[in-house]
């Protein structure tokens, strides 16, 4: 994932580590993650930085003494004009006191300021310079902790990782294809969705989503509006509100959250808009990708190891298609995201090439069989890199018709109004454009791999 985060924050994220120097400089070991067991690998490393009221103030990690878990910060004046840093207040959500502290002098290990407990050093700190302060817990995780810096009797606070405190909001961004706004377990997320959280009108943290539409921020108690902004410059959140609709009707998507403890499952589904769908695979987002027929007689060719020139770009050579089908019937690869595991599943001791010729070309006559066969073939244009410009519409919708396709056929027919709806016009634009004259997902299968254009039913021998 990729993170940005407003100055000052209200919130920063486990730090996997920094390139600091501790306090004998020596880099700070590692940061472990937090005591919920949230990997740190799931959290982009960031800088844990402030800048305010003429000081910047920066986590340097934390690091194992006899002690305990040490955590440090570095306080440094960058205006060098009075006046000077009067104190330096850490908040100290953890129920024990602190094992040890330095400096040592001028120190209130039990202080409270603004409501929140913590550790005050009173000793001053003259503009433009700098000092390491450190205190040490017996037992703690790394969390969030508000820092206040009082400087000629202004103060002012920032929040960076620090001890213990913070709780964690969690959720995702998927592709809804039921009109429940709970992410179903067959509904699949959407990768690189920018995602914001808001206190008031100040951005605080974003972050993009993984690959499994994920998201995690690391928050102090509050109130927040967490957003999928409807724009974002490299994100894919243009293109989704350009062809889906987010469940509920609320664009920008946003839901308010009030943290008093960790929440989770906070979900943002985007219903597939099936005429634009198929309106943008006629023009802007046309592919190159082949129909079933195409790929009937390929894997029947290759079946047989028959000649191929695999300089010839319009062909697929048994070595190329081998490879193909690995990823779909294990799952491997780029395919491991978002690949069905059934139908498309290879039986012990079964030949790739037989099965996929199996499934290409037996007969297809209902919407579900239609849609089954074709989206094979969109799997396999999409490994092979005949899918949309943009990979991210491919999976998006492809996400779509697999969960349609694991349900049965469930969804589109049998969904709210509020799915129903944008979905209405897919036969009509499938027809206008010369798709066969099927339901919702056919119009937008056989669009994806023609343009709209016939194609679907089963090949002759």
């Amino acid at each position: 994932m990729s993170r940005r985060y407003a100055v000052p924050l209200a919130l920063l994220l486990i730090v996997a580590g920094c390139d600091s120097a501790g306090l004998d400089g020596a880099a700070p070991e590692a940061l472990t993650p937090a005591a919920d067991g949230v990997p740190t690998a799931s959290l982009q490393t960031v800088p844990a930085t402030a800048t305010l009221n003429g000081y910047t103030v920066e986590y340097l990690g934390t690091q194992a003494t006899a002690a305990g878990t040490q955590f440090s910060y570095r306080v440094t004046g960058i205006d060098p004009a009075p006046p000077a840093l009067d104190w330096l207040f850490l908040e100290n959500a953890c129920s024990a006191a602190p094992a040890a502290l330095a400096p040592s002098n001028a120190v209130d290990p039990v202080a409270t300021v603004d409501g929140m407990a913590g550790v005050k050093w009173t000793a001053s700190l003259p503009a433009g310079q700098s000092r390491v302060y450190s205190t040490t817990f017996s037992s703690a995780s790394v969390g969030v902790a508000r820092l206040v810096l009082r400087r000629g009797g202004v103060s002012s606070t920032v929040a960076l990782p620090g001890p213990c405190g913070g709780h964690y909001l969690r959720g995702s961004v998927f592709v809804n294809g039921d009109a429940d706004p709970a992410r179903s377990a067959d509904e699949l997320g959407v990768g690189n969705v920018r995602v914001d959280v808001y206190q008031g009108a100040a951005l605080v943290a974003s972050e993009t989503t993984a690959a499994d539409g994920s998201y995690a921020f690391l928050l102090v108690e509050g109130s927040y509006d967490v957003r999928v902004p409807a724009t974002e410059a490299g994100a894919f959140n243009a293109t989704l509100y350009g062809s889906y609709t987010a469940v509920g009707g609320v664009e920008p998507a946003h839901r308010a959250v009030t943290l008093a403890a960790d929440v989770a499952g906070l979900g943002f589904g985007f219903s597939p808009d099936a005429g634009t769908i198929v309106s943008d695979l006629q023009g802007a987002y046309r592919t190159q990708a082949r129909d079933v027929r195409f790929w009937t007689q390929a894997v029947r060719r290759a079946g047989r190891n028959a000649a191929c020139d695999a300089s010839d770009p319009t062909q697929v050579c048994r070595a190329t298609l081998s490879g193909l089908l690995s990823q779909i019937f294990s799952g491997d690869g780029d395919a491991a995201t978002y690949l069905l595991a059934n139908p498309y599943v290879l039986p012990a001791g079964a030949d790739p090439f037989d099965r996929a010729l199996a499934i290409l070309s037996s007969p297809a006559k209902t919407e579900l069989e239609i849609v089954t066969q074709n989206l094979f073939a969109m799997e396999l244009n999409r490994l092979n890199g005949w899918g949309t410009p943009d990979a991210r519409y491919d999976d998006a919708l492809m996400s779509y018709l697999e969960g349609w396709v694991a349900r049965g056929g469930a969804g589109s027919a049998s969904a709210a109004a509020s799915l129903r709806a944008p979905l209405a016009t897919a036969s009509a634009t499938a027809a206008e454009g010369g798709g066969g004259g099927g339901g919702v997902e056919e119009g937008m299968t056989t669009a994806y791999l023609d343009g709209g254009g016939g194609g679907g039913g089963g090949v002759e021998d």
